[in-house]
């Protein structure tokens, strides 16, 4: 037992050639996805230059099926991605067209209560005046056809 705590206490981070510590990175490519593996800090990922002469894997190498595998998640991970962005613009779509439905709704139900207002005003000015061809009012006013008594 004391063994093992004194391997744990002597272990030391790795270092790069010139005695610096290295990073744990991780950079996907298609050979290689997810794969895990330490770098001198100065390890350029765009033109794969090691930094300081420093880089070991720290993930073994994968097998050919789980490379495949791990592709295929990554394009239907990116494809769920694409799908969730063009759902979020469509249900802003719908959001800005249910405002614009609820504007145009209440500017009905204001122009609806102006043309209920006018034909009761006529009707009791119909009754007012003794005649009686209340249907007739609904065609000295503005009425749409669905309006008409």
């Amino acid at each position: 037992m004391s063994s093992e705590s004194s391997n744990c206490s002597s272990f030391s981070p790795l270092k790069c050639y010139y005695g610096e510590n290295v990073s744990l990175l991780k950079f996907s490519t298609s050979q290689n996805p997810g794969r895990r593996f330490f770098a001198c800090k100065k390890y350029d990922h765009s033109r794969k230059i090691h930094g300081r002469k420093f880089f070991k894997w720290y993930d073994i190498e994968q097998t050919n099926w789980q490379r495949d595998i791990i592709n295929q998640l990554v394009i239907e991970k990116q494809k769920q991605n694409n799908d969730i962005i063009q759902l979020r613009r469509e249900t802003a779509q719908f959001e800005e067209d249910k405002k614009m439905l609820k504007f145009e709704n209440d500017n009905l139900k204001i122009q609806n209560k102006i043309l209920v207002d006018e034909i009761e005003k006529l009707i009791e000015e119909k009754k007012g005046s003794g005649k009686s061809q209340s249907l007739s009012i609904a065609n000295e006013v503005n009425v749409p056809y669905f309006f008409k008594l």
